[in-house]
């Protein structure tokens, strides 16, 4: 029945916060059907949330994350970041593009963290799975090709 729903033109849904009435296509789709807020408001909150986590490096919302997450301080994350001069571990280079911030890198399987890395160093670990068989075949592959 929500599928049919969703294809019918004309068909509305209130948003729960700006309280206007709106074609279903202004709403994200999500498993349950269709989000309660309408996209401009879902992207207000989404910008709203970021501020308040860049605001201040002590903020609440960042504590809990780094705490929960990699059982590590803001002050340790802060030191982490003195220590590699606000750079990436691996590249070197100060996070930019969309994510302008350094990101923890931890083992997975023990959890423990290694280092903050920009967005792409980091998604590059997450992609060859931490295999460093992987990592040093992809470096020797760049080497080779280089020369050729």
């Amino acid at each position: 029945m929500g599928r049919t729903l969703s294809l019918q033109k004309g068909v509305e849904k209130t948003c729960v916060k700006c309280r206007q009435p709106k074609a279903l296509e202004d709403f994200r789709k999500n498993a349950r059907g269709h989000s309660p807020r309408c996209k401009p408001c879902a992207r207000e909150d989404n910008n709203a949330k970021q501020a308040r986590y860049r605001a201040s490096p002590t903020n609440t919302i960042k504590l809990r994350y780094l705490e929960s997450r990699y059982r590590i301080t803001v002050e340790e994350f802060a030191k982490m970041e003195t220590e590699q001069e606000g750079l990436c571990a691996i590249c070197r280079k100060p996070p930019g593009g969309r994510w302008k911030r350094l990101h923890v890198d931890h083992d997975h399987a023990t959890g423990k963290v290694r280092g903050l890395l920009c967005f792409r160093c980091n998604a590059m670990l997450g992609h060859a799975q931490d295999d460093t068989e992987t990592l040093v075949r992809g470096a020797r592959y760049l080497l080779e090709a280089r020369v050729a």
